[in-house]
């Protein structure tokens, strides 16, 4: 969002803000969790602030392309890895477009993902994905 305020202009985001309130209305808690980000965009940025914000244990960001991963983690103080080597985690959150309308009906979900996992889709269309 950008305002006004006299001769400045003050940008703000309010995705972090999304991703803490969506997580904690689910009851899921970031403090202590280990917490595996797919996707190196701008959402996956915003879920890693919040990782860092609410004091996760570990956050990896993965990513098809290890460079994009590398570039998001070194500015959050997270890891880095490819999509096809996700470490276990408490919280994984889909920050890809896999699972819109157009693209492939696919879970990028681990098969290794823990059944108390928390599974988090920032796919808003269609309201359920396999994810």
């Amino acid at each position: 969002m950008l305002t006004r305020e006299d001769a400045l202009l003050v940008a703000d985001n309010t995705d972090v803000a999304g991703v803490e309130s969506a997580l904690a209305l689910h009851g899921v808690a970031l403090r202590g969790a280990r917490v595996a980000i797919l996707g190196a965009g701008g959402a996956a940025r915003a879920v890693a602030e919040a990782g860092r914000r609410n004091g996760a244990a570990r956050i990896t960001v993965a990513a098809r392309d290890r460079v994009r991963a590398e570039a998001v983690a070194t500015a959050f103080g997270a890891f880095a890895c490819r999509l096809d080597d996700v470490p276990v985690a408490d919280v994984y959150v889909n920050a890809t477009p896999v699972g819109m309308r157009a693209s492939r009906k696919r879970s990028l979900l681990p098969a290794d993902a823990p059944p108390e996992a928390a599974a988090f889709d920032l796919v808003y269309v269609p309201e359920q994905t396999p994810f």
